[in-house]
């Protein structure tokens, strides 16, 4: 490795992250510990209106114009963003993104067949960039868990038996199924509860099947977290409750129910899509394939998966009625998570891999 080269880390500023930012930040920061001579760059606009200028994030946070890297030929470009915001130099360039259907959009085709490599998370995204884009070079990385705040706790909550769901307003998240799946399982009984956890109001709505009876709030069993709350909070209210509950229906890896599994929570979530990596851990459920419209980005004709609502009720009274069961099954899955995917050990993939580049 010739320690001249530099790496371009390339991200969207946090403010335009659409998710990207926390895992994006938890990888190069771990590069750099690494010793490797990596320059993180955080675009301001969208779409390279800003060709000759990026925000160059600096160790103490500090940002600042500067112009856009100039490369050699055994430089690396890592476009961790989008597709539709590649920036492409004249050195090796690497698209890094995610994806949570079986398509992606055909404008993202041209822009991923340009990069000398493709690196996603989970074989099941490997497989559709794979097939999508006909390239020959796409490889698949795990993000990672942050045991400071997501650590496992055996200890049972007091209090009544309390149902989590993380995601709302994410329509992918399935809050609505969420909510009805508890209101028909355990709404009428006063020793169960459950929390939604959203950024501003929820999209799900408590309807009796006709008439909108008004916000989720409004029913006496449920509570409703519409706020952000930091990685330590969430880690807490991961181990304050009972079971998570997230019939997601596509995830480009799914830090909620992985960081939940990894508090010991049990955690009832769509073994489909990236989540296939950790699913079983915990409590898997079933789901088929379906080509339910979306709107955005995701309207390309990809299908999703669809979580089986009887189902989710079925694992939701499993795990009521066998609960140590269950969370002793849980607790050996939050081990085996931060054993093989503690941040540490996830970054020293990515600096391999980049190693191999430089030495081939």
């Amino acid at each position: 490795m010739k320690t001249q080269n530099k790496i371009v880390w390339r991200a969207l500023s946090k403010s335009m992250a659409d998710g990207y930012g926390y895992a994006s930040s938890k990888i190069s920061s771990g590069l750099t510990r690494e010793g490797l001579p990596l320059v993180k760059t955080e675009d301001i606009l969208r779409s390279g209106i800003f060709d000759e200028y990026d925000l160059l994030v600096s160790e103490n946070d500090g940002i600042q114009f500067v112009p856009t890297p100039k490369f050699g030929n055994q430089d690396i470009m890592i476009n961790n963003c989008l597709p539709v915001d590649y920036k492409l130099g004249d050195c090796y360039n690497i698209g890094f993104s995610y994806w949570e259907t079986t398509k992606i959009p055909s404008s993202w085709v041209p822009r991923l067949n340009d990069c000398d490599e493709v690196w996603t998370t989970s074989e099941w995204a490997c497989g559709v960039f794979k097939e999508n884009t006909g390239h020959e070079n796409v490889r698949s990385f795990k993000l990672g868990i942050e045991s400071q705040y997501f650590y496992p706790s055996e200890s049972v909550p007091d209090g009544p038996f309390t149902f989590l769901h993380v995601g709302s307003p994410s329509t992918r998240k399935n809050t609505q199924m969420a909510f009805d799946a508890f209101l028909k399982t355990y709404g009428s009984n006063k020793d169960f509860k459950l929390i939604i956890k959203s950024i501003g109001p929820p999209d799900a709505r408590f309807t009796d099947g006709v008439m909108n009876l008004g916000p989720v709030s409004s029913h006496n069993r449920v509570e409703v977290i519409d706020y952000e709350i930091s990685e330590e909070d969430l880690g807490e209210l991961y181990r304050s409750v009972h079971c998570l509950i997230y019939p997601t229906m596509g995830e480009g890896w799914g830090m909620i129910p992985f960081n939940s599994i990894g508090c010991g929570t049990p955690t009832i979530c769509t073994n489909a899509t990236s989540c296939e990596e950790y699913a079983e851990l915990s409590v898997p459920l079933d789901f088929k394939w379906s080509d339910k419209g979306m709107a955005g980005i995701y309207n390309c004709g990809g299908k999703w998966a669809e979580p089986s609502m009887d189902d989710l009720m079925d694992k939701m009274i499993y795990v009521v009625n066998n609960y140590e069961e269950v969370k002793r099954h849980t607790l050996k899955g939050a081990t085996i998570i931060h054993k093989e995917y503690s941040w540490n050990s996830v970054v020293k993939e990515y600096k391999d891999r980049i190693c191999q580049i430089w030495n081939q």
